[in-house]
């Protein structure tokens, strides 16, 4: 039975498995997952690394952390072990750092040699400086072997090195991206089950947004409260925004669902020179729509 947070995902597991069953000789296949916090890229991922393993994978796997992102290379690392060796070797002037990325380059395609791998970096949007670096380089110059590096990010902040190499792969064939949306009205009633009354299954759908963590999350809540787990990632989401967006996104909650950007902008005391930047730093950022 899939993961709760899968459920209305059947298009994006039938890839996956196409990408797995697809691995042969190179250059390395990509997989970009994105989406807001809570829509199930881990989860996504967590099936990805199930059907490797299945098909007898050697599955690597690393996940970024947002009280060390000033920890270089913390990810990868934390992913491919003794292999990230080159890393710290190189780790001084830009020539060295990529010399080091090439011998890196060069030790995941000998692993994939011995047998298919799978390498997946989850919460990108919380690496530090260097793995998106390194990520962006291993982009453009994809190993060779049966190798899937497998990313998940959060749509925002965005990172121009690292969202131009992910383009050139598309546009060369070799990465397949994925935005994961909120789930459809059906997907939200499986998802919260039949011991959740109909009417308030559609309130928690509008209340939740189709985010199938918020989803839960509140249908476990007492009638009125916020959960501290629903509660501590929307900060997540907020911590990062700049003042001007903030305070459009106070406005918005002011000015209803939908809002006019005007009557959120007058809610914020925003001029209209302020308003349109914040507008789409909000959009940029998953936060609206």
């Amino acid at each position: 039975m899939p993961a709760p947070e899968l459920v209305g995902r059947d298009v994006e597991l039938s890839r996956l498995a196409a990408l797995v069953d697809a691995l042969g000789p190179g250059p390395a296949d990509v997989l970009v997952v994105s989406g807001e916090a809570g829509i199930g890229k881990t989860a996504l991922l967590d099936a990805l690394g199930r059907r490797a393993a299945a098909a007898g994978h050697r599955v690597m796997r690393g996940t970024a952390v947002e009280f060390e992102a000033a920890i270089p290379f913390g990810v990868v690392e934390d992913a491919l072990g003794a292999a990230a060796a080159p890393l710290r070797e190189g780790a001084g002037l830009t020539v060295e750092r990529h010399r080091s990325y090439r011998a890196l380059a060069a030790g995941l395609g000998y692993l994939a040699g011995e047998g298919p791998l799978v390498v997946v970096l989850d919460d990108l949007h919380w690496a530090d400086p260097a793995s998106r670096e390194l990520v962006s380089f291993l982009l453009r110059h994809r190993p060779d072997g049966p190798l899937l590096l497998a990313l998940a990010m959060r749509p925002a902040p965005a990172d121009p090195g690292l969202d131009a190499a992910v383009q050139r792969a598309v546009r060369e064939g070799g990465c397949t991206e994925m935005h994961l949306g909120p789930l459809d009205r059906d997907s939200c009633a499986l998802l919260l089950g039949t011991a959740v009354a109909p009417g308030r299954r559609e309130a928690l759908r509008a209340l939740g947004g189709g985010n199938p963590f918020f989803l839960l999350q509140l249908a476990r809540a007492a009638d009125g409260d916020l959960p501290a787990s629903v509660r501590s990632a929307v900060e997540e989401q907020l911590r990062g925004l700049a003042e001007a967006p903030l305070r459009m996104l106070r406005g918005a909650a002011v000015a209803g669902d939908p809002f006019p950007p005007a009557l959120a902008a007058a809610a914020a005391g925003l001029a209209d020179a302020q308003a349109a930047p914040a507008l789409d730093a909000l959009r940029s950022a998953g936060l609206v729509v």
